[in-house]
């Protein structure tokens, strides 16, 4: 059943573990690099007629599988589901089987896929409740056409609701104290800075900005580290 999230439908599924054969690319680099040597192999199996020489192990759709996630990448897979002997040239990969989020993306293209997966990073991991399980990302393409349709599936795991602490948020509290000190600071500074007594009381208020600001951008890195956790290291193509 298609749920939406965030304004990204999805569907939660049980997939079984699948057999493949098919090619393998080694994918590293930045983000751009990552991104350039996928769209590259996918051409290079086109125009080397290996597409079609993989689309004759079976009726299936075409798979594009992400795993075996490093800091600087993974292993890309272009393969078909098949219980064949791999051919010369091709290798055999396991996808492990589990729960998965599956999105629809409107089009096959290089462009489309990469644009659905950054929003599903973005948007969808960030406040869904799930993380990503780091075992095998998969794209299903029931046909090579970016006028076509085609569907992408992340690993996931329901992420434990953190228990609410009795005093409140420790990030809260030490936002307080972190606002307070800072406005203590500046307020002496406006003392030794000034003798009219107005002085004073606007470094005071300054130096609480101050603080609000440090804070806020202490909390931003604090959730976009805690997010790169609990997501694991997907490729995010």
């Amino acid at each position: 059943m298609e749920q939406p999230h965030n304004a990204i439908a999805h569907r939660l599924i049980e997939q079984p573990e699948i057999r493949a054969v098919g090619f393998k690319r080694m994918i590293r680099g930045k983000m751009k690099e990552r991104q350039r040597i996928a769209a590259a192999f996918w051409k290079e199996l086109e125009d080397g007629g290996r597409l079609d020489a993989l689309q004759s192990l079976g009726d299936g759709p075409i798979l594009g599988v992400s795993t075996n996630f490093v800091n600087d990448g993974y292993d890309f897979y272009v393969c078909m589901e098949t219980e064949e002997a791999a051919p010369e040239g091709m290798e055999t990969l396991t996808i492990p089987g589990g729960l998965f989020a599956a999105f629809d993306c409107e089009s096959a293209s290089h462009d489309a896929v990469r644009a659905r997966w950054a929003e599903i990073y973005d948007k969808w991991f960030f406040s869904s409740g799930y993380g990503h399980l780091g075992t095998a990302e998969v794209e299903l393409y029931a046909k090579l056409d970016p006028n076509e349709p085609c569907e992408l599936r992340a690993p996931v795991k329901r992420l434990e609701p953190k228990a609410p602490s009795r005093r409140g948020s420790n990030k809260r509290d030490r936002g307080v104290l972190l606002m307070l000190v800072c406005g203590l600071l500046f307020l002496f500074l406006g003392s030794a800075v000034s003798t009219a007594s107005y002085v004073p009381i606007m470094f005071g208020l300054v130096g609480l900005l101050v603080g609000a600001g440090v804070n806020g951008w202490l909390k931003k890195r604090a959730e976009e580290k805690e997010r790169e956790k609990e997501n694991g290291s997907g490729a995010g193509e």
